[in-house]
């Protein structure tokens, strides 16, 4: 009988030893002799980093370098000649790994933060320009061809950008609104941008969205009625 665990696993302990030191049936030597003599000296140094189950995605490599990891919403560079080609992404708790073919091409450190890049420089094109006409050059051209304050919002997205690959996405974005919603609208929609240092896509995406936007004018009270109107304020009709 025994009272703690302690002592089950110190007699557990005895009987192990006892059972490695009996000699296998019909041979001339036990388990110990067996472990001493052949086994011990292959045995190799545990690995440093602790075991941890991997997830498989595949994904394909966008024109600005990287993939996401639907999970996270967060994207990874990946070099620059497999753009446009179907990878598998690895990923732990701790890392994310890129295979192509079975090859490793890439690896960086999990990041959860959404809608962020983790960009190995390494891995952009040296002239920033591959893929069709994407390149930083592209986006402004097409941004005055909308309007000054369209182009003006390119050149502050990508001037908030480490890399010009991480804004080629976002940019890609706006000239879509600008197919959806019109060059006039998305051109006041980014003059309000400015004005306010909404240097983003959903920013603009909202703002056009919003009905009679374009009538907004530049008296304190609208200024006000603009900064205040956010889709994540309730508003005091909320509580009653």
């Amino acid at each position: 009988m025994f009272h703690t665990l302690k002592d089950l696993n110190t007699a557990i302990r005895a009987l192990v030893d006892k059972h490695n030191q009996m000699l296998f049936q019909g041979k001339t030597f036990s388990r110990r002799q067996q472990f001493d003599n052949v086994e011990k000296d292959m045995l190799k140094a545990l690995p440093d980093m602790i075991f941890e189950l991997k997830n498989y995605r595949e994904a394909t490599v966008h024109p600005n370098c990287h993939v996401v990891l639907p999970e996270d919403k967060h994207h990874y560079s990946v070099p620059y000649q497999y753009v446009g080609q179907k990878v598998q992404v690895g990923y732990t708790n701790h890392s994310v790994e890129i295979y192509h073919k079975y090859e490793r091409i890439a690896i960086h450190q999990r990041n959860r933060v959404q809608y962020k890049y983790t960009t190995n420089a390494s891995h952009l094109h040296p002239k920033h320009q591959y893929y069709k006409r994407w390149s930083e050059g592209f986006f402004m051209d097409e941004g005055i061809k909308i309007g000054p304050d369209t182009h003006r919002l390119v050149e502050q997205i990508f001037h908030q950008c480490k890399h010009p690959e991480q804004g080629y996405k976002t940019c890609q974005g706006v000239l879509q609104l600008a197919k959806k919603y019109g060059n006039d609208k998305v051109e006041q929609a980014s003059h309000i941008c400015l004005q306010y240092e909404f240097i983003s896509y959903r920013k603009l995406e909202y703002i056009l969205s919003l009905h009679n936007f374009e009538h907004f004018t530049e008296d304190a009270e609208s200024q006000s009625s603009m900064v205040t109107h956010h889709e994540n304020i309730r508003g005091q009709s909320y509580y009653q």
